[in-house]
């Protein structure tokens, strides 16, 4: 976050919601916005579109009783932009997740794993779709020494192996990788 209040106007599918509501969360935080002041910064954050649509369900009182709080205008908000289509698109763009040539195995697992939260996947399948992206996505050379490992490992255990590997071949580079990127 650069300091500046966030916006969300809802135009295009690139404007993550997700990513408003963090940096909103954050916002609020630092300047030590009580409930009651959140709640009222909050519609003067939305634009356009946004505005409009939060305009006409503040009418038809939505935010009425127990949803008259921020936490619930952040989940009405939730509701109506992170749509079952934009999951679709996440869970797509996670399973074909492939480890970026200077990332780190770890790196590459928690970026895995965001994409698995933003998705919506039911916790029981999470470790599942995560082992099978990394070990899918992960460098040949690396995955192939995981599957060639004479004992058994469990998820843990292969980041674990993997990372090591990789640092090792990629000496210096720990160092680069234990800042992560701004936005994962």
């Amino acid at each position: 976050m650069n300091g500046i209040a966030p916006t969300f106007s809802g135009y295009t599918t690139h404007e993550s919601v997700i990513n408003f509501i963090e940096e909103f969360q954050t916002f609020c935080a630092v300047k030590g916005f009580d409930p009651a002041r959140q709640r009222l910064v909050f519609p003067t954050l939305l634009r356009g579109a946004a505005r409009t649509i939060y305009n006409e369900a503040d009418a038809e009182g939505e935010f009425a009783d127990a949803n008259n709080t921020v936490e619930g205008r952040l989940a009405w908000l939730l509701r109506t932009y992170h749509t079952d289509n934009m999951k679709q698109s996440l869970k797509d763009q996670t399973t074909g997740s492939y480890q970026g040539i200077t990332e780190s195995p770890m790196a590459f697992y928690m970026r895995i794993r965001h994409l698995i939260e933003l998705a919506g996947y039911a916790d029981g399948v999470k470790d599942q779709v995560a082992e099978t992206t990394f070990l899918n996505g992960i460098n040949r050379e690396i995955a192939l020494n995981i599957r060639s490992s004479p004992y058994p490992m469990n998820l843990q255990e292969k980041i674990d192996y993997a990372h090591r590997y990789w640092i090792v071949r990629n000496p210096g580079q720990e160092l680069v990788q234990l800042a992560l990127p701004k936005r994962l």
